[in-house]
């Protein structure tokens, strides 16, 4: 029986109980999080305890899951690595570059297991949009994009998701995601992206720490490109769409259906996918996919499917889209 513990227990963390209790030879045993009642509560329901620190784990856990606000992450990532315990990060990895490559370096020196929670690779729709890409369907690759609009209250959201430089704003704390997608799909078969052009908008004066719109242009080692918009205060934009265009044909996602079209030939064809969520268990089929992933790799001694590196080379996305905007310029991602 693995032992899995959790800093943090709130609405992500949530997921993550859900999906576990679908895992054989797995059991949440031990909670950290400084809202005690709302712990507790969860702690109840998975038969887990609750510890008063993150120090008072260890002794529970072979693994835990790093569910705490992003500027934290360093600090209990790095002592769950000297602990020897295995390492699950919610994204971002981090809130810097320097604290994302102080995890990697500890968790390797200590030899645990380290992934980054991009649930999105593991989301059936984005998995088959990501095969037309590589599998040639569509031709060579020449535009992949993504857009992520919504509108939120920043009151409604924890301080710290609205301040990007501890790893909120919509660039990181949204928008990760869509660029993790655009990398994950578009490096596969156009190589590195190299430059970022990017600009953030901080529209709320009330909250001046809050980038609540992104632009950007990422360019590929071969030429393709790849867009990504989105934002938190867009009323009439609400939803995601993801989209590949190659010089054969175009695919875009349409709820958990692909429509594919071929260039000259006018017909659309429909591919259907497995659905996303799980109504008869409650489970977000992503997140169960990806815990089972972290597991497997701690039980086979290998590399997980997303590793640190690919967390912080989200991360530096991210940052080179703020670089740019406040620039006003593109930015090379060597120099980061």
């Amino acid at each position: 029986m693995l032992r899995v513990g959790f800093i943090g227990a709130g609405s992500t963390a949530s997921a993550h109980f859900a999906a576990l209790q679908r895992v054989e030879g797995t059991r949440v045993t031990a909670i950290a999080d400084p809202m005690a009642e709302r712990t507790q509560e969860r702690a109840s329901q998975l038969g887990a305890r609750v510890v008063p620190d993150v120090a008072s784990l260890w002794e529970h856990v072979d693994a835990v899951w790093v569910c705490s606000p992003p500027h934290l992450h360093v600090e209990h990532a790095v002592a769950a690595a000297r602990a020897a315990r295995h390492v699950f990060i919610e994204r971002p990895i981090a809130h810097s570059l320097n604290a994302a490559s102080q995890i990697i370096a500890a968790c390797r020196e200590a030899d645990v297991r380290l992934m980054i929670g991009h649930a999105g690779r593991f989301n059936p729709v984005l998995q088959r949009l990501r095969r037309l890409v590589t599998e040639g369907d569509l031709g060579t690759l020449v535009a992949l994009w993504s857009r992520r609009f919504g509108e939120t209250s920043p009151a409604e959201i924890p301080w710290w998701r609205r301040d990007w430089r501890r790893g909120g704003g919509f660039t990181i704390e949204w928008g990760i995601a869509e660029l993790d997608f655009l990398r994950w799909t578009g490096e596969a078969v156009a190589g590195p992206i190299k430059r970022v052009h990017g600009r953030t908008m901080f529209s709320r004066n009330d909250y001046p720490d809050l980038d609540d719109y992104a632009r950007a242009t990422l360019s590929f080692a071969s030429g393709a490109v790849g867009g990504f918009e989105g934002g938190l205060s867009a009323p009439l934009g609400g939803g995601t769409a993801r989209a590949a265009l190659g010089t054969r044909a175009m695919a875009a996602v349409e709820g958990r259906a692909l429509r594919l079209r071929y260039t000259g030939d006018g017909a659309e064809r429909m591919i259907d996918v497995p659905p996303l969520y799980d109504p008869e268990h409650h489970v977000n089929t992503a997140i169960l996919a990806q815990d089972r992933e972290f597991l497997r790799a701690i039980d086979e001694r290998r590399d997980p499917a997303i590793s640190g590196e690919d967390g912080r080379a989200n991360l530096a996305l991210c940052l080179a889209i703020h670089r740019s905007s406040r620039e006003e310029r593109e930015i090379s991602l060597d120099e980061l």
